[in-house]
């Protein structure tokens, strides 16, 4: 599924945008724990979460995550928001909560995102 599709799916922001907005994302993790992500996070997934911290963006630039999903209306910080822009890492925003994104995605034929599955 495209990125394009997911913002149009959750009805969600697009609050930073890339060059990448076309590429194919097949996986998702959904976490709040930034340990978490760091233990299993498989490379290219598209992360949702409700965490609202500067180490989001750095931790999804190490992993070469697709795009970063704020769930249930949380929105970053202008901070946030300026480091992805520096990064190149999407971010999107949506009222949805993780349960319903989650479902969403899924129902779309997305997977986990998390190594050792």
């Amino acid at each position: 599924m495209r990125l394009t599709e997911i913002v149009a799916l959750l009805n969600a922001d697009a609050l930073v945008l890339d060059d990448g907005m076309d590429r194919e994302i097949e996986t998702v993790h959904a976490s709040d724990l930034i340990s978490e992500v760091l233990a299993s996070c498989s490379r290219g997934a598209l992360w949702l979460t409700g965490l609202l911290d500067l180490q989001i963006v750095n931790t999804a630039e190490l992993f070469d995550l697709a795009a970063v999903v704020f769930v249930g209306n949380r929105r970053p910080s202008e901070g946030i928001l300026a480091l992805a822009r520096d990064e190149g890492i999407p971010i999107l925003a949506t009222r949805l909560t993780m349960f319903e994104t989650c479902g969403l995605l899924h129902a779309r034929g997305l997977r986990p995102g998390t190594r050792g599955r």
